[in-house]
């Protein structure tokens, strides 16, 4: 089986955040992981791995909502920013349960997540909807959150990291470029990188099974 230097280097990545990340962060079914610390991530794992102190992620998440007495369709809400500080902990993030568009539009208005530590106490976050405006086929959740930390909101992150050891499930997270030349610059460079995780991300679990044989190959 031939194995890249790049996979090997991230594996590497992937085990070194492994060892410093403290906090496990559980989320419940729907709720999907956006971006964590300035950085996209995505996965299927159903947890996050965090590193002490504070926190910011961006999460949506999607429900069933019946439209007749047969027929139900899945609508998400807003991408929605919390932050928050813990240590040592494991964690979970729940929502309530959502039925019908009144009940999500309910809680898009209050933004009502459930954050909670290991023994099922509140955790205090702040939070905020990421709003973009106008028909997107794919969001730049990185850009997105440089603007918004610039903003006065309580949930921005004022002291953006310069390192990151959080991590999605076995995937490494990529650590953001600040510098304007620099961005668009990696932003050319690793288009491919991104088209793959764009298009991986929309395949279904045999397809993905089959992807992995290709590249053991």
């Amino acid at each position: 089986m031939k194995i890249s230097g790049f996979i090997l280097g991230a594996l590497f990545v992937a085990a070194s955040a492994n060892v410093n990340a403290d906090i496990k962060l559980n989320l419940s079914e729907g709720i999907s992981m956006l971006a964590l610390n300035g950085v996209e991530a995505s996965s299927d794992s159903g947890y996050v791995m965090l590193p002490d102190g504070q926190n910011q992620i961006v999460v949506k998440y999607a429900a069933e909502i019946k439209t007749s007495a047969d027929d139900y369709e899945l609508e998400s809400t807003e991408a929605f920013v919390l932050r928050f500080e813990a240590s040592k902990t494991d964690m979970s993030l729940s929502v309530p349960v959502i039925r019908s568009m009144r009940d999500l539009e309910r809680f898009e208005n209050s933004a009502a997540w459930g954050l909670s530590d290991a023994t099922g106490s509140a955790i205090e976050f702040q939070s905020a909807a990421l709003v973009k405006e106008g028909f997107q086929l794919a969001r730049d959740y990185e850009r997105e959150l440089i603007e918004f930390n610039q903003t006065n909101s309580p949930a921005a992150l004022k002291t953006q990291k310069s390192t990151y050891s959080a991590f999605y499930g076995n995937q490494p997270v990529k650590k953001p470029v600040n510098n304007s030349v620099e961005q668009a610059g990696e932003e050319a460079a690793n288009m491919p990188e991104e088209m793959l995780k764009y298009w991986y991300n929309q395949a279904d679990s045999e397809t993905r099974k089959r992807f992995k044989a290709w590249l053991a190959q």
